[in-house]
């Protein structure tokens, strides 16, 4: 069955005339009774009941039947036309965490929503197992996490550091000018996250009380400016929240005199990635070149 068939069929119906469908198509009469023809055979049924003395022409039973059928079949060739025409495009699927969503990644976003040829762009904001599930399936082709978990079908590399610093409400022009005491600090008035596992975790555990009673501990980055609203709170935080707070206003942020070890982000692909992928990877790879984190 050929489009062109199909076609000369649906500008017949609409024209209910072969020598208006001919005009329309810029095509002989006897090309359309052809093509008419043509489809017919192939289908197998009359689809329009023609014949002298009748000035129009009107569809048979079949053809009412078909007709629905015809035309979706040229929606369907004008989609594969319009694909066609495009030509190869790119497609990126990113994962990230909340807290990199938030205050690293978006300019990223906007350069890679911006890119030309253009990139169908998926973005989804993960907690760091579902992040490397999501990989290890290859529903995502690419994220960013804080914390190593070994898989056998993932390649994870270091892509940035960031020192940890003391963030709470504060006039921003102190940023990083004065060094805090860790003795100094009251674990009551803390907003607790453990970012980066047991090494972060160890290192707190040495200065305060871990089971300290009046403690805030979240598991998400979300509230901890809206609990730092509290000018007594305090919290532990990467250097790249603390600056998106910071200009933010109303936040400063402060090194600590004995500071926990940096916190590393990984980046994390498939060690087999899609082929389709690689151009977009390429893309991003150069884009990440000019992001800083620390």
């Amino acid at each position: 069955m050929q489009i062109h068939d199909i076609q000369a069929f649906l500008a017949v119906v609409r024209t209910k005339n072969i020598s208006r469908a001919a005009e329309e198509m810029y095509l002989s009469q006897s090309t359309i009774t052809h093509r008419l023809k043509n489809l017919e055979l192939t289908m197998g049924v009359t689809l329009l009941d023609r014949g002298r003395g009748m000035k129009n022409i009107y569809l048979t039973p079949s053809g009412k039947d078909f007709l629905q059928i015809a035309k979706r079949w040229d929606v369907l060739w004008k989609e594969t036309e319009f694909l066609k025409k495009q030509g190869d495009h790119m497609a990126l699927s990113f994962g990230t965490l909340e807290s990199l969503n938030l205050s690293v990644f978006p300019s990223l976003f906007i350069s890679l929503s911006q890119h030309i040829p253009k990139i169908r762009l998926e973005i989804h904001t993960q907690h760091t197992d579902d992040l490397y599930s999501s990989v290890e399936r290859r529903q995502i082709d690419v994220a960013f996490v804080l914390r190593e978990i070994f898989s056998p079908n993932i390649k994870k590399e270091p892509w940035a550091t960031a020192p940890m610093v003391l963030l709470k409400t504060s006039n921003p022009s102190e940023a990083e000018k004065i060094m805090i005491d860790n003795n100094n600090l009251n674990a009551d008035n803390e907003v607790y996250t453990p970012w980066s596992g047991t090494n972060f975790t160890s290192w707190h555990d040495q200065w305060w009380d871990p089971t300290c009673r009046y403690r805030i501990n979240i598991t998400g980055v979300n509230l901890i400016l809206t609990l730092l609203q509290d000018v007594e709170k305090w919290a532990i935080v990467p250097m790249w929240l603390a600056q998106y707070a910071t200009k933010l206003g109303n936040f400063s942020y402060y090194r600590l005199s004995n500071p926990p070890p940096d916190l590393i982000c990984y980046k994390i692909t498939h060690k087999f990635p899609k082929p389709s992928t690689q151009r977009s990877l390429l893309v991003l790879n150069e884009y990440l070149k000019n992001i800083k984190i620390s």
